[in-house]
């Protein structure tokens, strides 16, 4: 008898065995690191922000303002009455945008521009055109407007931000629109000009010539999980 209890017990040990090196499971109230999104699920997420505009216009007042360059603009030339902007935006009015001015000041000025080499540094290999969701934007609008101005305000030091995941609508007209999008997961803030010069190589790499004008719709990777993006609302309007 006193062999089949030892049996039993034996078995008994194997049927239930003592979770020694178990680790207790975590508290209800205990979260994990929250993990980056998969590179590129921002341009689909829907998930958009406001442009986050700092820095100053040649060491002038401290900007801490939100919004699109349209609505932040006339607030930058108002607490600089001083600034002279540069003359490929002389006569560039935001709130009224005109497709024949801005096709005569492109034809003007179309060789000033960024050392593409300057923006190389950031970006990876080159844009990825019609992979976004989106249209393909005006011409004219991107060209004539949006990059024209971030250039002249990023040059006098005036920086563009986007809070994590999500595409910060920097500039917007007629559905057209140049973005910052940020997939990290924390804020990122890049001088304006190089924003629009990545865009500029967006435009060079990305152009599809319809009914007459130019459109545009790609995105550009910088080295550390932000890009650059020019594109179209399906929506048609800035909203």
């Amino acid at each position: 008898m006193k062999v089949h209890t030892i049996v039993l017990s034996s078995l008994a040990l194997f049927m239930n065995p003592v979770p020694v090196f178990a680790l207790p499971a975590p508290d209800a109230t205990e979260t994990s690191e929250p993990t980056s999104k998969p590179a590129g699920d921002i341009f689909s997420s829907g998930l958009s922000g406001p442009m986050r505009w700092t820095g100053s216009i040649e060491g002038g007042p401290e900007l801490n303002l939100t919004g699109t360059l349209q609505e932040v603009l006339p607030q930058i030339l108002a607490l600089n009455p001083g600034w002279v902007p540069p003359v490929e935006v002389a006569g560039l009015d935001l709130r009224s945008p005109s497709k024949e001015l801005a096709k005569r000041n492109l034809a003007a000025t179309r060789t000033i521009a960024e050392n593409p080499s300057l923006v190389r540094r950031y970006f990876k290999d080159r844009p990825t055109c019609n992979s976004v969701p989106g249209n393909l934007a005006e011409g004219w609008v991107i060209e004539g407007y949006g990059i024209p101005w971030l250039r002249a305000i990023g040059i006098a030091g005036v920086m563009c931000g986007a809070d994590p995941h999500v595409c910060a609508k920097c500039y917007c007209d007629y559905g057209s629109k140049i973005e910052l999008c940020n997939d990290r997961n924390t804020k990122v803030d890049i001088p304006c000009d190089r924003l629009a010069g990545a865009a500029g190589e967006i435009v060079k790499d990305c152009g599809e010539f319809i009914a007459g004008d130019n459109r545009f719709k790609g995105h550009w990777w910088d080295t550390t999980t932000y890009a650059a993006c020019v594109r179209q609302a399906y929506s048609g309007n800035c909203l």
